[in-house]
């Protein structure tokens, strides 16, 4: 018998491995629940099927053919190179054997090839198709014309409205995908209070990250209630969201690119509410996009919102914004002493000016990684303004200076009990979770640091006058004591008035005190912030719906109603205590509607 005679019938290929009867049905199971899991739901259908016709043709008919084509002559040919085929019995040689195994891994590494050449060969085949052919539109809402925001006067605000004494109002909403049903619901609820209390011209700035920012829209473009009570445009898209009106698929080069969905379905759906540019690049806004646009526009208008989407700059690694601020060079520093960079301290902010800037700025925010392509903006590349913070509350404190801010997070819970220990994927996005859940509650821990820092600075203020004069009287009594005597009470006293009196004696040439020339004591004086009070409400696990699960549209309303019923009861028991508390504290929602109220973070 010849050397390839037994190679080809004495030696189990790797083929005949994978078709053995008795792991057949385990295969063809296992096929059937990934195929379910992983890509009939997480996936549209319209994508789905002609993506498995596709495989299924390669797998069938293409992939058996090279099999049957290519290995006979690569056996040949790495016998005949090593001589085998001359000398005969293969298997009796020790070198022979080195071969028939490097062979059998030559094989393994070609399969595995093919195999992943048709999957993404038929992703990419059935992307296209589906792109071009077979995919739903956006999700269309006549929403009604909405009305300009009311304008109340501060007569109408008594001291027995809630809302009484807050100047400035900001919303905070973070990022988390799907779960952002919760929040719309969370910002409808909201937005009835502050119409019921006659408070929306107090809103004086809005700050999104990722789906926070695509909420944030429908907050500016009047787009929270409708006609009808609980049916207003943002439930609405809720209600009607689906995993096929927001991405697509693309075709897929490894190596070349490091993305593998499209968010155009969503950007239609952008401009099917808001507008863009026409054909022959001419600016259409619907009437809602005109809405968002007298923000753009007119950024110091009297009932203006400013905004910030927030995104993460790949390139140099920071957070950057899109807003509809002119300079905010003007916005006055936490420490007034200090001297202004060269640049302005927001150098990271671009400007909003129309609908396309508006939509760049709200889909860079929302450019999760590693799903879509990079957001290009200029010369540098972005992507979801999570990455670095989830959380923006710096716009509502540091920039806007808002007295009373509505935080809507969406991660700050993340207990789990059952943990899985078996899957690799599920402890990844586990990983994510925990991340993203410090990040918020980080940021909480930060308020209480700028509300104590604020506190402890007001009282030592209040006690300015009194020790203003003791230190009068006790300079009074010089002439009456010993210097030796009245040396320990002075010279504490003039410490304090130092502090006071540190910006005119550390003046530089250019008028401005160096911040590294001051104590610790002194910066802490100096800081012209005041206590922000908060409300903040976030869903608790058992969630309805998590991040991706943008496919599951019923749980999606629910959701939505969950939270808007739960913010709205809890803004009527418990808005005044915990506004006035001198505690942080946020609200957690499960989804038996039970409320925690948690402050240690």
């Amino acid at each position: 018998m010849s050397a390839v005679t037994q190679t080809g019938e004495g030696r189990r290929s790797p083929t005949r491995v994978l078709i053995e009867p008795w792991l057949l049905p385990l295969v063809i199971w296992g096929a059937i629940r990934a195929i379910n899991r992983w890509a009939f739901r997480h996936l549209p259908w319209r994508f789905t099927v002609p993506f498995f016709a596709i495989l299924a043709g390669w797998f069938l008919l293409i992939f058996p053919q090279l099999t049957l084509w290519l290995f006979p002559l690569l056996n040949h040919s790495l016998l005949e190179a090593a001589g085998f085929i001359q000398q005969g019995m293969l298997a009796a040689s020790p070198v022979g054997n080195i071969l028939l195994a490097f062979i059998n891994i030559i094989e393994s590494v070609f399969i595995l090839t093919f195999a992943l050449c048709g999957t993404v060969l038929s992703y990419g085949i059935a992307g296209e198709i589906y792109y071009r052919w077979w995919r739903r539109k956006a999700i269309k809402i006549e929403p009604p014309a909405p009305p300009l925001p009311l304008l109340s006067s501060d007569e109408d605000i008594d001291e027995t409205n809630p809302l009484y004494g807050y100047e400035r109002i900001g919303i905070i909403l973070s990022g988390g995908g799907a779960k952002g049903a919760y929040q719309a619901g969370a910002m409808q609820a909201i937005y009835e209070f502050l119409e019921r209390h006659k408070a929306h011209h107090r809103v004086k700035m809005i700050a999104g990250t990722s789906i926070g920012s695509w909420n944030a829209l429908f907050w500016l473009a009047g787009l929270i209630k409708g006609e009808e009570e609980g049916c207003g445009p943002l439930k609405s898209w809720w209600s009607k969201v689906d995993v096929e009106t927001l991405i697509s698929p693309v075709k897929y080069v490894p190596t070349r690119q490091n993305f593998i969905l499209s968010n155009e379905p969503w950007r239609e759906s952008f401009r099917s509410l808001f507008g863009g540019k026409n054909s022959v690049g001419q600016q259409v806004a619907t009437e809602a996009g005109r809405q968002l646009l007298r923000h753009a526009e007119n950024p110091k208008a009297k009932d203006s919102i400013h905004f910030y989407f927030t995104q993460s700059n790949v390139q140099k690694a920071r957070l950057e914004f899109m807003t509809n601020r002119r300079n905010l060079n003007h916005v006055g520093r936490n420490l007034p002493g200090s001297k202004p960079p060269s640049t302005t301290p927001y150098d990271a902010k671009r400007g909003a000016k129309d609908l396309d800037d508006i939509c760049t700025g709200v889909f860079s925010s929302m450019d999760l990684p590693p799903l879509f392509e990079y957001t290009p903006i200029g010369k540098d590349l972005f992507e979801d303004g999570g990455v670095i913070d989830n959380l923006p509350i710096q716009f509502g404190t540091e920039i806007e200076k808002c007295d009373l801010l509505f935080i809507l997070p969406l991660n700050a819970s993340f207990e789990e009990e059952d943990i899985n220990k078996k899957s690799v994927i599920r402890r990844i996005l586990r990983v994510m979770s925990i991340r993203q859940g410090i990040l918020e509650r980080n940021a909480f821990k930060m308020i209480y640091l700028y509300n104590e820092l604020a506190g402890l600075r007001e009282r030592v203020k209040n006690y300015e006058g009194t020790l203003l004069k003791i230190h009068h009287e006790v300079e009074s009594l010089k002439n009456k004591v010993t210097a030796q005597d009245i040396l320990p009470l002075v010279e504490p006293l003039t410490q304090m008035l130092r502090i006071e009196n540190c910006l005119q004696t550390q003046s530089n040439a250019d008028g401005h005190v160096e911040a590294q020339q001051l104590s610790d004591e002194e910066r802490g004086y100096e800081r012209k912030h005041k206590k922000v009070s908060v409300f903040s409400i976030c869903p608790a696990p058992e969630l309805i719906i998590s991040t991706a699960e943008f496919w599951k549209t019923e749980q999606a309303a629910l959701a939505f109603d969950h939270m808007y019923q739960a913010t709205k009861e809890q803004l009527e028991k418990q808005f005044k205590e915990l506004v006035s508390s001198d505690w942080v504290s946020m609200l957690l929602v499960d989804d038996k509607g039970k409320v925690e109220c948690l402050s240690n973070f």
